[in-house]
């Protein structure tokens, strides 16, 4: 089995090949390459997070199956096997049986009478090779489609792939040409996009995954995946937050970058200092126009789909909601400016080299941290640790205060991310039951913060000379924050009686 190491990027129309080409002082070998993905018609394969391809190149067939890591982080590579395929004709058998079965779940023999085609991709590819220093890479240009029965999707990417040597070096150098050829992150594999495509299924935001962790294992073990699917997350959704109207990938955006930041906060005594604080901070700099778009988003949500049916024509909340379209419309341009830069892409790959370096522990970590036996050790640890810091924020403190709320709930996301990393290392029960106290609690808070954000943006100066249509918004908002304060005490304590994961 090998694992492949690679990273593939959208390459933007403005772009050309001859310019990437020029860029790496090289000329590519070419060839036409021409798939087809088999599964069952109950997708057993996609299910599995698998995909089984025929390929053509040139005059040579080839079969492979390639599959997600046990750990859920596709940028820490895919397991792949592939071998010829004589004739273009599939030999179920010819692959190692027994180890795609131990390594995947996957039993390709059981599914062997039943796979048919799905959907194919056919593009012409570019490859070069580069030396780089402490690394040999291919580089790989394809264009063309990917297209099941009539339906079509262009294909644009470069991907870059470790041949030999350390993968970190292949990340710096990768980072360095970003800007150049304003090159995207791109999580998704073209088996993924055939499947949907098959499906007839719409793009959509991506939500967090929880990261496969061993319990048992070496805490510096888990950082890539942790990081891993933290990055995929947001390199997911900025594509959608850059392009789309809909409003859910630029909080899938923000949710993700929020996750990232916990993740290198609970590894942090693991790395360099400095540079963790570094890396923190550069994420904490990208929130505020992604924050305030989202801020838009839910008044104007508010404004159209709960206080303009409340008010059933006795107000007309029109002109209000016009107001806030335009101040939406206006935000949403600053944020698409952030989630589309090469600034924000780079800002992903640093993640990806302080995770590589955290991991390896190529540099001094904090020298008061004492070692930890297992990763399951260091999770009941910092789940504890967060626990606390979450009681003392509550503590003595009245519901009625949004700053004293608002600081609870920053402390409760926290603790629910690091469950959430860490959730294999907990009894099952337990972590679900206690996420679930978890994510109640943080909905009363979250819904009451955005309330509180309403009020805020709507008490703006332009609003002043619709007295009547302001009364009744604010009127709707402190009855709605009223009934939310009531339920908090109650779901607090349903929290406090949870034990703790560990």
């Amino acid at each position: 089995m090998a694992i492949e190491r690679e990273l593939k990027f959208h390459l933007p129309a403005h772009h050309s090949a001859a310019e990437v080409w020029a860029l790496l002082e090289a000329k590519p070998r070419r060839r036409r390459l021409v798939a087809t993905y088999l599964d069952t018609e109950k997708g057993a394969l996609r299910k599995a997070q698998a995909a089984l391809r025929l390929r053509r190149s040139g005059g040579s067939w080839l079969q492979c199956v390639k599959a997600e890591p046990s750990t859920g982080a596709v940028l820490l590579g895919r397991s792949e096997w592939e071998l010829a395929a004589r004739g273009g004709r599939l030999k179920i058998d010819a692959f190692p049986l027994d180890e795609i079965r131990t390594s995947t779940g996957i039993d390709l023999a059981t599914l062997e009478e039943r796979l048919r085609p799905v959907f194919a991709t056919e593009f012409d590819r570019a490859v070069v090779e580069q030396n780089l220093p402490g690394a040999r890479a291919e580089v790989a240009l394809d264009r063309g489609v990917i297209s099941a029965g009539t339906r079509r999707e262009p294909l644009r990417e470069v991907e870059f792939e470790l041949l030999e040597g350390d993968f970190l070096a292949l990340l710096k150098w990768i980072r360095g040409i970003i800007p150049v050829l304003d090159l995207a992150l791109e999580v998704r594999s073209k088996a993924e996009r055939g499947y949907r495509l098959a499906a007839g299924e719409r793009s959509q935001p991506i939500k967090a995954r929880r990261p496969r962790v061993d319990q048992q294992g070496a805490v510096r073990d888990a950082i890539a995946p942790v990081v891993g699917v933290c990055v995929m997350q947001v390199a997911a959704n900025a594509a959608g937050a850059a392009a789309s109207r809909d409003p859910e990938y630029l909080h899938q955006l923000r949710v993700g970058l929020r996750r990232l930041r916990s993740a290198l906060r609970v590894f942090r005594e693991l790395s360099q200092a400095e540079s963790t604080q570094a890396l923190v901070d550069r994420l904490r700099a990208v929130l505020p126009p992604l924050g305030v778009a989202r801020d838009w988003d839910v008044v104007t949500e508010l404004l159209e789909q709960r206080i303009a049916p409340a008010a059933a024509g006795s107000v007309d909340i029109a002109p209000t909601l016009r107001w806030a379209k335009r101040r939406r419309a206006k935000a949403r341009r600053e944020a698409r400016g952030v989630a589309a830069s090469s600034a924000f892409q780079q800002l992903l790959i640093d993640a990806m080299i302080w995770a590589e370096t955290a991991r390896r522990g190529d540099v001094p970590a904090v020298a008061t941290v004492e070692p930890v036996p297992t990763l399951s050790a260091f999770a009941r640890s910092a789940v504890a640790r967060l626990a606390r810091r979450a009681e003392r924020a509550a503590s003595g403190k009245e519901w009625t205060d949004a700053a004293a709320r608002h600081r609870v709930r920053i402390r409760l996301k926290r603790l629910r991310y690091v469950c959430e990393f860490f959730a294999d290392c907990f009894k099952r029960k337990r972590v679900r039951r206690y996420l679930e106290h978890l994510e109640g609690l943080q909905d009363l808070l979250g819904e009451l913060n955005d309330l509180a954000t309403a009020r805020r943006l709507l008490a703006d100066p332009d609003l002043a000379g619709r007295g009547v249509q302001s009364a009744f918004v604010m009127g709707w908002i402190s009855a709605r924050e009223d009934a939310l304060i009531a339920a908090l005490a109650g779901a607090w304590r349903a929290l406090g009686k949870q034990t703790r994961p560990g």
